[in-house]
């Protein structure tokens, strides 16, 4: 369920030669976890953060972003806790596998 929460934090993005949002959906929806991410990552690539002299502008900012605001928090509020949820998935699957003699 964690995972499909994050996959609705998504944010838009111009569909690609390679997917589009509602591909992104689909694919989580389907457990393609890795596939979701390797391809958010393209589309929102972290960048490093960038050191501004905020004393050159002479005034606050007076408004609040809304939502996220920079790719680094995709990174760190959705992928990374979809990854660790998708992991934990595949560990609990392993574990049911082992549990009941189901492999092959």
């Amino acid at each position: 369920m964690r995972i499909f929460i994050l996959t609705a934090l998504l944010p838009r993005f111009t569909p690609t030669n390679e997917a589009s949002h509602d591909e992104i959906v689909r694919k989580a929806l389907s457990l393609d976890i890795p596939e979701v991410i390797r391809v958010v990552r393209e589309a929102f690539p972290r960048r490093p953060a960038v050191a501004h002299d905020d004393a050159a502008f002479q005034e606050s900012a007076t408004y609040l972003p809304k939502g996220i605001d920079d790719y680094g928090r995709i990174e760190t509020e959705i992928l990374e806790p979809m990854e660790q949820a998708y992991e934990l998935v595949r560990e609990i699957g392993t574990g049911i596998s082992h549990h009941w003699g189901a492999f092959g």
